[in-house]
């Protein structure tokens, strides 16, 4: 047998990378698939009924609007129903938020949260049925409110 010649030494060696790169690239693409299809699944947004129910220790994603935000950082808010995944609806339920320095702030920063602002709530209903906020995702100016 004779020893394979350069030329198909190198045809191996881009088949080889080839392969490689087609392999990173279906693992990057399912990983990201994975991690959409956990996004998604995740609970949706509390309706007023479910928020009203939830037990203390309860996690909770609400979406609510602003009413006013003192220095310590509690806020008052009114509970939105989604209609869809960018409409609402205004609700009378009252919610109360507290953030912290822990809680993060996603596409936007915590001056965002002001009068009239609309936000996705990620936290834990305490005892006061006040939401710890873990995360805060600013909405406005990217859902309407009807």
């Amino acid at each position: 047998m004779s020893k394979p010649s350069s030329l198909q030494r190198a045809r191996r060696s881009w088949v080889v990378f080839v392969v490689v790169v087609l392999l990173i690239l279906v693992a990057v693409i399912l990983g990201a698939a994975q991690r959409a299809q956990k996004m998604s699944s995740e609970a949706p947004s509390s309706s007023a009924q479910q928020f009203s129910q939830a037990a203390p220790g309860t996690k909770t994603k609400i979406v609510v609007e602003i009413e006013k935000q003192d220095a310590d950082g509690n806020i008052a808010a009114k509970l939105l129903n989604a209609q869809g995944e960018q409409v609402y609806t205004r609700t009378t339920t009252p919610v109360t938020i507290h953030a912290d320095g822990k809680t993060r702030y996603v596409m936007g920063k915590a001056s965002d949260v002001r009068q009239a602002a609309i936000v996705h709530v990620t936290g834990t209903v305490d005892p006061d049925h006040r939401v710890q906020a873990e995360q805060i995702v600013i909405l406005t100016g990217y859902v309407q409110v009807h």
